[in-house]
């Protein structure tokens, strides 16, 4: 989406052998109500969730001022207050901004670039210590799942974004090897961010500035999480 955007989304129950519903509780944007994705058993109300065979259609809406990287998670099959993000019932909206620019690092400089020049972006879901990934590959424009742990990668000199997402309960510090980037709001240089429940950080580098070609690993800092598998490559070639 984009600032100004409204966007309905009809959700679909295909859990098989299950009648529990599923839901869409999205953060970030706007919406009424009927679009905050809960159930009876927490909102007092009613159920805005799917059921087998009965599809629910939400509203979201892009106002000024909510550009940014957000989850959307289930709220309603288990357990209403906290859903089912253990079950993978998760995913990321992006809002971008109405400008079309996004700040990054680029050449040692603080700078503005075009989302239009951005290749590729990803998305690591840091889910307890398991990192989930998905590309958004906006040079044969497909969205590519990229399951546990993964290799993703970029060619030299290409503009790439990372949407780093903190779902579960788990606190992670991600740090990304040889690229730095804009902190969102400041003009602070950093590798390395703090991602708690929900947190998220979105940011924009140039594959390989000023390294090179390799494999430039990510990973968790929190050691048990290291210790646990929580890394993977971010490989650049020529």
């Amino acid at each position: 989406m984009t600032e100004g955007d409204t966007a309905k989304v009809t959700l679909e129950h295909g859990i098989t052998d299950s009648q529990l519903p599923v839901s869409l509780h999205v953060h970030g944007v706007h919406y009424k109500f009927d679009s905050d994705g809960t159930t009876r058993a927490l909102n007092g109300v009613a159920d805005q969730a799917a059921f087998p065979g009965k599809p629910y259609t939400y509203e979201w809406i892009a106002a000024p001022g909510t550009a940014g990287t957000w989850p959307y998670h289930d709220h309603a099959f288990g357990d209403p207050k906290v859903g089912a993000e253990d079950q993978g019932l998760y995913g990321t909206l992006i809002v971008n901004p109405e400008s079309g620019k996004v700040p990054a690092l680029i050449d040692g400089k603080v700078t503005q670039v075009n989302l239009k020049d951005i290749k590729r972006e990803f998305i690591l879901w840091m889910h307890e210590t398991t990192f989930w990934g998905q590309e958004l590959n906006h040079i044969v424009n497909r969205e590519i799942p990229l399951w546990t742990n993964p290799t993703v990668g970029a060619r030299q000199g290409e503009l790439v974004r990372f949407h780093v997402i903190g779902m579960g309960t788990a606190f992670h510090t991600f740090h990304l090897h040889g690229h730095r980037w804009i902190e969102p709001g400041t003009t602070h240089v950093v590798d390395t961010v703090n991602i708690g429940p929900i947190n998220r950080q979105s940011f924009v580098v140039k594959a390989g500035e000023g390294v090179g070609t390799g494999d430039w690993h990510y990973h968790c800092h929190v050691v048990q999480h290291m210790q646990s598998g929580m890394m993977g490559k971010f490989r650049v070639i020529q």
